[in-house]
């Protein structure tokens, strides 16, 4: 009888042992879980962090750029400071990315309407003393198209190369300018105010301010993401005005940038022409002949988008970073991790 108590109380202790080890195994694997986890969001939190580093200094680099170019061509831009630079990291496994936009090379969507504006700290002027051609009313902008400016007529006629007929391609430009507009009046019945947006679900208002961002196209009645994605190499809310830097302009804009239009062997040659010095040299070239400039154009640009991409260990991170120059110095307007 003795023997078998004690025989119990062994087995019992056996298994009380047998559940603390268990217990005690089961609470290191939790912990060295805890552990693996938490090393691991440390270093994805450090990598990160080094990334945004790496953008910035890419963001630096891309001021250094722009003032050097100043410097040693004050009056007209180089094309050259458009290419898209790729520079592998040191010490670590990745690379970084850059690439200077220039917002004035493209159509600026804060400009389409006369009563347009720039963005964040623009002052709005139409005109300076870098160099510009201001035709009348002719050519891009000759009031075909339901009297659109020359801006619109020129974004419209770039949206039907993209795949959009005539008529969707001026409802979506009319939609844009309502957007942009500062009254609550849609124009040409194609348009979009408030009542077009609060029938949405979810509802919403017109913005009816200058864009802050590209993809605030998204938004407006008539975009979809095929558009817009096709869109985004052609149009800017950054530039200071409506006028079109012609060294940097990309193919498709100087096309319609007279009329008649540009053949695509003229654009080729007045592409392979530039830089240009001053907009005389461009309206002599031989290709302009016999055309007329609708839009105002220029040689010479003060804002532009830094678009930047780091990856850093297999993370990657992108920056935007809307720039502006004054002279010799450059300062940052925006910044975004997404599309500017």
């Amino acid at each position: 009888m003795h023997y078998s108590k004690l025989s119990d109380q062994r087995g019992v202790a056996m298994i009380m042992a047998i559940l603390v080890v268990a217990l005690i195994s089961a609470l290191v694997t939790a912990a060295a879980r805890e552990f693996v986890l938490g090393m691991k969001q440390y270093a994805n939190q450090f990598n990160h962090e080094q990334g945004y580093y790496y953008l910035l200094t890419a963001e630096t680099l891309a001021k250094e750029l722009l003032q050097e170019e100043n410097k040693t061509y004050p009056d007209y831009d180089q094309q050259d400071i458009f290419v898209e630079q790729v520079y592998p990291l040191e010490d670590v496994e990745g690379w970084v990315s850059g690439k200077v936009i220039d917002a004035q090379g493209m159509i600026n969507l804060n400009f389409l309407t006369s009563e347009g504006g720039g963005n964040s700290g623009g002052n709005g002027s139409e005109n300076s003393d870098d160099g510009e051609q201001s035709e009348d009313a002719g050519g891009a902008g000759s009031g075909i198209n339901n009297g659109h400016t020359a801006e619109q007529k020129l974004l419209s006629l770039v949206l039907q190369q993209l795949a959009l007929d005539p008529v969707s391609a001026d409802s979506l430009v009319d939609a844009i300018s309502d957007w942009v507009d500062s009254d609550n009046i849609q124009r040409n019945f194609s348009g979009g105010e408030d009542d077009t947006y609060l029938a949405k679900d979810p509802a919403y208002l017109a913005a009816n301010q200058p864009i802050q961002s590209v993809s605030e196209l998204l938004w407006i009645e008539g975009m979809n993401k095929d558009i817009y994605r096709a869109l985004l190499p052609y149009v800017s809310v950054w530039g200071e005005d409506k006028r079109i830097n012609i060294n940097s302009a990309p193919a498709l804009v100087m096309k319609y940038i007279a009329e008649p239009e540009l053949s695509d062997s003229e654009v080729d040659n007045l592409i392979a022409a530039r830089p240009y010095s001053e907009v005389e040299m461009f309206t002599s070239m031989p290709e302009l002949s016999d055309k007329k400039l609708g839009v105002e154009v220029s040689v010479m640009s003060n804002r532009f988008v830094l678009a930047a991409e780091v990856e850093v260990f297999g993370s990657r991170q992108t920056l935007s970073s809307a720039l502006e120059r004054h002279n010799d110095k450059v300062v940052v307007l925006a910044r975004s991790s997404g599309r500017l």
